[in-house]
């Protein structure tokens, strides 16, 4: 009979020997999914209403100062797009001051992935670009309790690529860069987890990530 002592202390030989012990994970584009169409068919906008829109979630200034956690609020956010489209004023309002939550789905085959991942002994972190009021709701889902942390735009007030996040998360968690793995769906994301030394995966959707994953954990 094998004694409990014994497997755990399988167990934790097995882990060390691991090459990749964590792997980290975007938010919005991989274990999330943003229908923003959705939210704009609701009120039904016109064309130019839809541009004005696309164009302020289209890498903006205000687009970014907001991932950053540098308005007060959302509804700071929402006055200065108000300034600068009057024109639009309130379809900005409606847009995004509407309750996110109906137009934020988990990506539920990933969270699943990632959390049977978690039983078999990895660490999973995320680092995102996500404004405070879209993170609150992240915080709501299930499988936001499998992380074991996370760095965050809006508490670090700066955004991917900046080195610094990649950086920050290592630091604070006492990760090795080659110990781990990113996942992102923008490439431009995964270089400068490639340049500290990190293993990196495009996501293309939960099957195929997945499965390129647990390639890559063998």
């Amino acid at each position: 009979m094998i004694r409990k002592e014994t497997c755990l202390q399988y167990t934790s030989d097995w882990r060390n020997k691991r090459m990749i012990k964590h792997i980290i994970t975007d938010a919005g584009g991989v274990t999330i999914n943003v229908k923003v169409m959705e939210l704009l068919k609701r009120y039904k906008p016109n064309p130019f209403e839809i541009k004005a829109i696309a164009t302020v979630m289209a890498g903006s200034e205000e687009w970014d100062k907001y991932n950053k956690g540098l308005y007060q609020d959302v509804h700071e956010f929402v006055d200065v797009l108000k300034q600068l489209y009057p024109k639009y004023a309130k379809m900005m309002e409606k847009a995004f001051l509407d309750d996110w939550s109906s137009y934020m789905k988990p990506d539920v085959k990933m969270w699943q992935g990632l959390a049977q991942l978690k039983n078999q002994g990895y660490d999973i972190y995320m680092l995102a670009d996500i404004p405070d009021e879209l993170h609150q709701i992240v915080k709501k889902y299930e499988g936001y309790q499998i992380l074991s942390g996370g760095v965050f735009s809006h508490e670090e007030h700066m955004r991917k690529p900046d080195i610094r996040m990649y950086q920050t998360l290592l630091d604070r968690y006492g990760l090795e860069a080659g110990e781990c793995v990113m996942i992102d769906d923008e490439s431009a994301y995964l270089k400068p987890a490639e340049k500290l030394g990190m293993k990196t995966i495009r996501f293309t959707n939960a099957d195929d990530t997945l499965k390129k994953l647990h390639e890559l954990l063998k």
